[in-house]
């Protein structure tokens, strides 16, 4: 009998020790449930504290689609306009000078551009055989003052005439040139120095007057 009594209080005391332990288990995890939602409860009301942005906010915020829309276009970006020009070329024997129509591209109210694309087509040859008689000068600068452009040429070996090539290359040239109302002068440097003859043979001027 005090076997049986022993046995009965050791199992009561092993089952109370169970419930006992079960109990606060249950109160640890019950515990830990407050915490969660009291994080999910402050970061809902974080997000519903931050007021939205006003319409000058969101006016003052650069918008990257529209950032460039309307602007102008660089003022550097000046068009070019196609202008017809007479342009004077000779014969292979030089007997004389004949004209041709170039269309020239230069920007507006830009003289300089201008004597520059008027003297390119002058070193180039004519379509139907005309010769060019400063194909192979070399336009070293150009300047413009008022109505007077100087020009500074190189001229090598085989850019020079006789006496007959060179008064058509001058004639050649200032023809070309007095055709544009804005200029009335021009002065012909070699290699920066006011030489007396552009070739050797006729007398150059300092400048050369529009007639």
């Amino acid at each position: 009998m005090k076997r049986r009594t022993g046995a009965n209080y050791l199992f009561c005391t092993m089952l109370a020790a169970s419930m006992l332990l079960a109990a606060c288990g249950a109160k640890g995890d019950v515990g830990s449930e407050p915490d969660a939602v009291t994080a999910a409860g402050n970061e809902q009301a974080s997000t519903e504290q931050q007021p939205a942005p006003t319409q000058e906010q969101q006016a003052e915020e650069p918008q990257p689609d529209a950032a460039n829309a309307g602007k102008e276009a660089p003022q550097d970006a000046v068009e070019e306009a196609k202008t017809p020009v007479t342009v004077y070329f000779t014969d292979e024997e030089q007997t004389g000078l004949s004209e041709r129509t170039r269309e020239l591209a230069f920007p507006a109210n830009d003289s300089k551009s201008k004597v520059e694309a008027a003297f390119q087509a002058l070193q180039q040859d004519g379509d139907n055989g005309e010769v060019s008689l400063w194909k192979h000068a070399e336009l070293l600068s150009v300047k413009v003052d008022g109505t007077t452009v100087t020009l500074d040429i190189h001229l090598p070996d085989e850019a020079r005439f006789g006496a007959p090539g060179e008064a058509l290359a001058i004639e050649s040239l200032t023809k070309t040139l007095f055709q544009f109302d804005d200029v009335d002068a021009i002065d012909i440097l070699i290699d920066g120095e006011k030489a007396d003859s552009l070739m050797g043979h006729e007398m150059l001027d300092h400048p050369i007057v529009k007639p």
